[in-house]
C-alpha cells in the first residue's frame, strides 16, 4: 500500500497536481505517525524512515509552491533539542 500511495504522490507531483499530492501526503503522514507510535523495534525504525520520506516529499511540495520560509522554520524547530 505504501509504495502504491508513494508512487501516486510522485505522479501527482510530476504532473503539477499539487493539491492531490498534498492530500495523499497528509493521509500517508497521519498513517505513518500512528504506526510509528504503535510499532516496536525494527518496525518502528522502518515506519519512522517512511515518515521521514513523507515529510521530505511534503517539504518539496511546499518549496515548489513558494513556501520555503515555512519549510526552513519547521526544519529549525525539528532540530532543536527537547
Amino acid at each position: 500500500m505504501w509504495k502504491e500511495k508513494g508512487a501516486l504522490v510522485g505522479s501527482f507531483y510530476r504532473n503539477g497536481a499539487y493539491v492531490q499530492s498534498v492530500m495523499c501526503l497528509s493521509e500517508l503522514i497521519y498513517q505513518a505517525r500512528t504506526m510509528a507510535h504503535e510499532s516496536r523495534d525494527s518496525g518502528q525504525v522502518n515506519t519512522e524512515g517512511l515518515l521521514a520520506t513523507e515529510y521530505h516529499a511534503a517539504a518539496g511540495v511546499a518549496i515548489t509552491l513558494g513556501h520555503s520560509e515555512l519549510v526552513a522554520s519547521r526544519a529549525a524547530e525539528a532540530i532543536k533539542p527537547s
